[in-house]
């Protein structure tokens, strides 16, 4: 009875284990800062969030492919906006951007903000090798002098600054816009092909307009707009309040917007899962019950089911035949197969007359009634052992066991 309450008590820590790995978070969960719209640390968007929603303006958060816009915007279909940040941390080719495209053209705005130009702590891993190639997909532009890698991590995080390259109504009150890097970033080189009817509107404030250095462009989509940033960080928790950032932001917003309309933050690009209701799970009855049966059968069968030892072997004295099958084992394993035969023909050889041992088909021809073909085959098998070759070990005992007890 202990036995079974031990194993029980057992099967229940176990259960207790694997629900804490499954479910629990670990620390790299807590310190986590993907910029998403629910992030609260440093690199999230949960400030901008907040804001929009205190000034009633409409926020939604996109947890599935692109297809999925067209019913997040149902009732208002254009003067939307979709916040974009690269890079992710799930691969873009497999989010379909064909209706991401077919819903800016329609009349809706998408902001891209790519870590180009700044590197923010979470912008690092194999999808930094992707951005150029992130970019095309999302705006048909391709940055010139993209990053490569990831940099080493800085003791003090380091502020990059843009001033304005233009005079336009999505710069109006800014007079610079700052990014904040937490790793080192390569010189900052970033253009795009002329011709392809971008408008510059940030611009490095270390390095003259003509340079290629421009930090933010807009250009027109059949009915809609793309606006492109070569920074990350400017609308995280920790930049939206520095420098002119958080009007840049509520020019992009209020350009942007339409009555009605709604900003989308894409959290699914950065890992957030699709949104389930939780409540409406925990309170449907079956999931309980499918729970409760599967318990009480998996404690069963721990309690019940499993052979908690071994069935202890009765200590029986081996007889005879148990003795003889054990050394015709030992010699099976520690003989090879022509000592063994000719250990068998030796012994066969030990019960005719001496003088028949050196010739004894001769001798079985004219003493017993042997057949003649047994005598062919042992002449045939003895001369092939007298040459060192193997015989069939069991036919050769066969055929001894005949010529020692001929039919009568």
């Amino acid at each position: 009875m202990k036995a079974r309450l031990r194993a029980v008590l057992l099967a229940l820590a176990a259960l207790a284990l694997l629900y804490g790995i499954t479910f629990g978070s670990t620390p790299a969960d807590r310190d986590a800062t993907r910029p998403t719209s629910f992030e609260v640390g440093a690199g999230g968007y949960s400030a901008l969030h907040e804001w929009l929603q205190s000034a009633r303006i409409g926020t939604r958060s996109l947890r599935s492919d692109y297809r999925a816009l067209d019913d997040l915007t149902s009732d208002f279909p254009t003067g939307n906006v979709l916040v974009v940040t690269l890079p992710g941390s799930t691969t873009l080719l497999s989010r379909d951007v064909i209706p991401l495209h077919l819903w800016v053209r329609r009349g809706n705005t998408l902001l891209v903000f790519a870590a180009l130009c700044d590197s923010p702590d979470w912008a690092s891993g194999a999808q930094l090798r992707s951005l150029s190639g992130d970019i095309g997909m999302l705006t048909g532009l391709e940055a010139i002098g993209t990053r490569q890698g990831t940099g080493s991590f800085l003791a003090t995080p380091e502020v990059s600054r843009w001033v304005p390259a233009l005079d336009h109504p999505l710069l109006e009150g800014v007079r610079a816009v700052e990014a904040v890097s937490d790793r080192t970033v390569p010189p900052c080189a970033i253009g795009l092909p002329p011709g392809r009817g971008a408008l510059a509107l940030l611009r490095t404030a270390d390095v003259g307009v003509g340079g290629r250095d421009d930090g933010a462009w807009v250009l027109p989509r059949g009915d809609g707009w793309v606006v492109l940033a070569s920074q990350a960080s400017p609308f995280s928790n920790r930049a939206l309040g520095r420098a002119d950032n958080a009007r840049f932001a509520s020019n992009l917003i209020r350009g942007s917007l339409a009555p009605g309309g709604v900003v989308i933050f894409d959290d699914g690009l950065q890992g957030a899962p699709e949104p389930y209701d939780m409540r409406r799970l925990l309170a449907d009855p079956r999931l309980h019950a499918s729970l409760a049966a599967l318990m009480l059968l998996w404690l069963a069968w721990i309690a019940g089911g499993t052979r908690l030892r071994a069935p202890p072997t009765p200590a029986r004295p081996p007889g005879a035949a148990a003795l003889v099958a054990a050394e015709g084992r030992l010699l099976a394993r520690a003989m090879e197969p022509v000592a063994a035969s000719q250990a068998l023909l030796d012994a066969f050889l030990t019960r005719l007359p001496e003088s028949a041992r050196a010739a004894p088909e001769e001798w079985l021809e004219t003493h017993g009634d042997a057949a003649p073909r047994d005598i062919a085959q042992l002449r045939l098998w003895r001369r092939r052992l007298q040459d060192g070759a193997p015989v069939p070990l069991d036919a050769l005992h066969d055929l001894l066991t005949r010529l020692r007890s001929p039919p009568a």
